[in-house]
């Protein structure tokens, strides 16, 4: 009887390391092909040699495996990429516009530099304060106040729910219900998660302290930090509330970003950030701090600096669902699980972009570059090199380059559109014993089209719209829009003096005209600043 009871431990103990050391190789084999993507491209290349060897050989099909979700070993989460095809609202100096070209002007103020006003990630509403209240715009412009003595909002990253702080105490807006849902009796500076139902935010304690919560429809209010003599700012909080993201400033530790993992507080720089990049999940941020590049997730709970050979000018997101924090130009959540196909950091003399999972620096460009975007290949930019314009763009582990053109001596600007596929040139040309600025179109493959004349004297003579995509350009004192797949010229505005630097986040093209006044173009309607 001893015996038998001695066989069967000895069974369970041996099948109890076999499963120890299958999911440590599982969990080994994940981790490696997470963070190196040359490795798991080898361990592919021979999954399929086996399997060649064993179809061919012994007849076997090795396609059925062990049902582990690999995805979810380390726990990151892949979101389905957005894909909405509907109209989409923006904001310029208090003008809310689509990108159909409707504009709405009931909120403007003269003199403004922007609205309090925030979109989701399809730019399908916008959620604005305005004199008290709270209003929910759609991207036909239809508005719908929703609350009022509200003095906050904003709007969660998918367009569900939006949040705001009223009489009623800090609450969350269920767009498609029209239902309000009260998350705490007080609470401001708050930040919402991607899918809505939960709210980081900042509240006074009754002795006087400062402290951060984080609360949802499901979860009670969590104090998560709490200072007698400083104060936070919240970015982001995740799906489940187990994460949160936030700027303290608190005599005890200093200044600082800090992240909430599990209830568990790390401080992740010694000062404040200038711009933040967090994944969809928001489990994983890359932020511009004291001229280095840092990385930190909090699964791996560790803070990575990337090595970058230059001074670093700005880190920079791109994509078309990206969704911009509140009070923040710069800092922004993406619709991405990782950073490697959406995000570039330029130097003064060099770019750089993103590669793995666990980031690194890969090198995209050495020349100087004021032209960036997210082609369909992958993050690239325009940049001049050796007399050249060129091309580059990461894509599948590797730079490919394109030389766009090859003489860049009487080159007076260039300008590409945000996908990289078209631009334009504007080049000093001699015609008849006289130099004159030309316009011509640059495809994608470097074809060049000659386009407009500007006339003799350049001064800042060409501007691309990204919404309407458009090209705007100052000949004689007159300004045209051109169509660059269209070629179609049309005269907008006449007693132009120059083109002006438009500060906001949803930048159209100004102009000032020969008495100084300021000008808006919107879909080549001209409207007044």
């Amino acid at each position: 009887m001893k015996k038998g009871k001695g066989l069967l431990t000895g069974l369970i103990m041996v099948l109890l390391m076999a499963a120890i050391i299958t999911g440590s190789l599982v969990a080994g084999y994940k981790f490696i092909t997470t963070i190196n993507k040359d490795a798991k491209k080898r361990f592919e290349e021979v999954s399929k040699n086996i399997e060649s060897a064993s179809k061919e050989k012994l007849g076997i099909s090795l396609d059925q495996h062990l049902g582990i979700d690999e995805t979810k070993l380390l726990g990151y989460e892949e979101k389905e990429k957005r894909n909405y095809q509907g109209a989409r609202i923006y904001e310029c100096n208090s003008y809310i516009f689509n990108d159909r070209g409707d504009v709405l002007t009931d909120f403007f103020k003269e003199d403004s530099y922007g609205l309090p006003i925030r979109f989701d990630a399809d730019r399908k509403y916008g959620v604005l304060q305005n004199k008290g209240s709270c209003y929910l715009i759609d991207s036909n412009l239809n508005y719908t106040k929703i609350a009022e003595d509200c003095v906050y909002c904003g709007i969660n990253f998918e367009g569900t729910y939006a949040f705001y702080t009223s009489d009623s105490g800090i609450c969350l807006y269920e767009i498609e219900n029209k239902k309000e849902i009260v998350i705490d009796d007080s609470g401001f500076d708050a930040c919402i998660s991607p899918n809505g139902k939960m709210l980081c935010y900042v509240k006074y304690q009754s002795g006087g302290d400062t402290a951060v919560y984080i609360a949802g429809i499901d979860k009670e209010p969590e104090c998560i930090d709490m200072t007698d003599s400083g104060f936070y700012h919240p970015y982001v909080v995740s799906d489940d509330g187990k994460y949160a993201f936030y700027e303290a400033n608190d005599t005890s530790i200093g200044t600082g970003l800090m992240c909430s993992n599990n209830g568990e507080r790390m401080k992740l720089s010694k000062n404040y950030t200038r711009t933040l990049l967090f994944d969809r999940n928001c489990q994983k941020v890359l932020f511009y701090y004291d001229k280095r590049i840092r990385y930190y997730d909090v699964f791996t709970d560790s803070i990575v600096d990337l090595s970058i050979d230059d001074d670093i000018s700005e880190l920079k997101g791109f994509g078309d669902y990206n969704y911009v924090m509140n009070d923040s130009y710069y800092s922004m959540v993406l619709d991405a699980s990782d950073f490697e196909e959406n995000v570039i950091i330029t130097g003064y003399r060099s770019v750089y972009c993103i590669n793995g999972v666990i980031p690194e620096a890969v090198l995209l460009a050495d020349g100087y570059c004021n032209n960036f975007g997210l082609s369909k290949e992958g993050p690239g930019c325009v940049f001049e090199r050796d007399d050249a314009i060129v091309k580059a763009v990461y894509t599948g582990g590797e730079v490919l380059e394109t030389t766009l053109y090859e003489d860049t001596e009487h080159i007076a600007y260039i300008s590409m559109n945000d996908d990289l596929s078209e631009g334009v040139m504007l080049i000093r040309e001699k015609v008849e014993d006289e130099y004159v600025y030309n316009i011509y179109s640059l495809a994608e493959d470097g074809a060049k089209e000659f386009v407009a004349e500007c006339g003799k004297n350049y001064i800042d003579s060409i501007r691309w719209d990204k919404f309407f995509k458009k090209c705007y350009y100052i000949s004689d004192g007159n300004i045209y829009s051109l169509s660059i797949k269209t070629g179609e010229t049309k005269l907008i505005a006449s007693d132009c003096d120059s083109f002006d630097y438009v500060f906001s986040r949803d930048a159209v093209p100004g102009f000032k005209d020969n008495s100084g006044k300021l000008f808006y173009i919107i879909n080549d309607k001209v409207y007044e600043r």
